[in-house]
């Protein structure tokens, strides 16, 4: 997550949909923080803090920023997140599992067939496991606690070359070029997402993971052609 109290936006960082890329075109525009042992112990502890001082993680969600900030706050800045196809999310974080940085992580995941994978993330994770390996839907990153949608503007990957643009216009931002990084690399741009869902199962645990995207985020529950 980035705030800049400098420019009154605060971007919410769902992982896996270029948020990276984003994050990189915004570095100049941010006041990043140190972070502390006195921060991180902070973080975890129910308190409020404030803009200039507060320390949160990449991919924090919306809701621990308005339990930190009080909810006034966070509105006072305009908000924007970046969001993709849950059909193709989920097939993103899947490759990218499979390379994730512990190896014991990324070898079990490889050895899952796709389906298999969409029910690891749902279950709760053990001692061993990273969030990041039972990744929530997109949608928990974007709510508060309530369940409804707390950011402003949303970019779609889809359409990210028109959607970024005129978000940063509408942030009073003006032109920010937007770079491309940290793409999967094990996935071939020959396989069509429609091939990981060729067992019935994986499209129906999809739905289950995430029924709250399709449902808040507008996206077809369709199973993309190509």
């Amino acid at each position: 997550m980035i705030i800049s109290p400098e420019h009154g936006f605060i971007f919410v960082h769902v992982p896996k949909t270029a948020g990276s890329s984003v994050a990189k075109a915004l570095a100049p525009l941010e006041r990043p923080l140190p972070r502390t042992l006195w921060r991180s112990i902070r973080r975890r502890l129910p308190l409020r803090d404030k803009v200039d001082t507060i320390y949160l993680r990449k991919h924090d969600p919306a809701s621990r920023a308005i339990a930190r900030l009080g909810r006034e706050t966070f509105e006072s800045y305009n908000s924007f997140a970046v969001v993709r196809n849950p059909f193709d999310h989920a097939v993103s974080h899947y490759e990218f599992m499979k390379q994730f940085r512990i190896p014991a992580i990324a070898e079990k995941v490889a050895a899952m067939p796709f389906a298999d994978y969409l029910e690891y993330r749902m279950k709760k994770p053990f001692w061993n496991d990273t969030f990041f390996a039972r990744l929530p839907n997109q949608s928990y990153f974007l709510t508060d606690t309530s369940g409804a949608l707390v950011v402003d503007h949303i970019v779609r990957f889809e359409t990210i070359d028109q959607d970024f643009p005129k978000t940063m216009q509408a942030l009073g931002l003006g032109h920010i070029e937007l770079p491309y990084i940290n793409k999967t690399i094990s996935r071939t741009d020959k396989t069509p997402v429609s091939a990981y869902y060729q067992d019935p199962r994986a499209i129906d645990r999809l739905y289950q993971l995430y029924g709250q995207d399709f449902d808040l985020l507008g996206y077809d529950r369709a199973l993309p052609e190509g």
